[in-house]
């Protein structure tokens, strides 16, 4: 009963300590993503003093957004690494008790020192928490296993057997697309679960639909799919921005 206790006192401090780290992190990394600081030496000196504080595992997230802010600011956009987004969401994604399922954002925002861009990370924390909810998780969960039928479809494809990158992105870019169109709907006041229906026209596991995210020539562009159009809005409409988000998108598209 003694080590019990014991233990017990011990994980409570332990989570203590983790929730103050996490706390240091996001003030200085929403800090920095909404200023554009580029290093450590531009955070104000309140901030720089928890900056000090961070570990060094957060620092090199840290690090990572500051060397994004300087790509940005010469109009150049930092992509997340397709294959870690996917198995990251993937990992949200799993059962729960699961041993490998992330559950807390803690396990997430590392992962911006090793390919995943601030948005992106935003992007599985907010899915994250989504699953955790009673009103969104059985939508999501529907969701989720259409983005997995579509990697699916995307990874048996002979041109991504001797490239599987291409099924990576594509798939990546099969998820965003379909983020955006469900916003789309509801913005619009639609069923976002109508594409989900096999009968409907506008079904988006058609394979039609789902392939054309994949490159035309994926080896004369060495395994990079360069800009997909999205099968699920009209091909006039304008791309989405470096460092845009889907709101502000859909806001400067008017896609419905």
């Amino acid at each position: 009963r003694v080590v019990a206790e014991a233990q017990k006192n011990w994980n409570r401090q332990l989570q203590q300590v983790r929730g103050q780290d996490y706390s240091n992190m996001t003030q200085v990394l929403d800090a920095t993503v909404k200023s554009g600081f580029q290093s450590a030496g531009e955070l104000p000196a309140a901030l720089q003093q928890t900056y000090a504080l961070l570990t060094p595992r957060d620092r090199l997230s840290v690090d990572s957004v500051f060397r994004e802010n300087m790509r940005a600011a010469s109009g150049e956009f930092t992509p997340s690494d397709p294959k870690l987004f996917n198995d990251t969401m993937s990992r949200i994604n799993l059962p729960a008790g699961d041993p490998n399922r992330i559950t807390d954002p803690t396990q997430v925002t590392p992962l911006i020192a090793h390919g995943l861009n601030y948005t992106d990370a935003q992007r599985l924390i907010t899915t994250m928490r989504d699953l955790n909810s009673p009103a969104t998780n059985p939508f999501l969960k529907q969701v989720n296993e259409v983005k997995l039928t579509a990697q699916r479809m995307l990874s048996a494809n002979l041109s991504v057997v001797t490239h599987p990158e291409i099924g990576q992105e594509a798939s990546y870019r099969f998820g965003f697309a379909l983020d955006a169109q469900i916003a789309a709907m509801r913005k619009a006041g639609k069923d976002p679960s109508a594409l989900f229906d096999p009968t409907n026209p506008e079904y988006i596991l058609k394979p039609e639909r789902v392939m054309s995210f994949l490159p035309s020539n994926p080896t004369a562009q060495g395994g990079r799919t360069g800009t997909t159009p999205n099968p699920f809005t009209p091909s006039s409409v304008a791309p989405r921005q470096p460092g845009e988000s889907a709101e502000a998108y859909l806001a400067r598209t008017g896609v419905n």
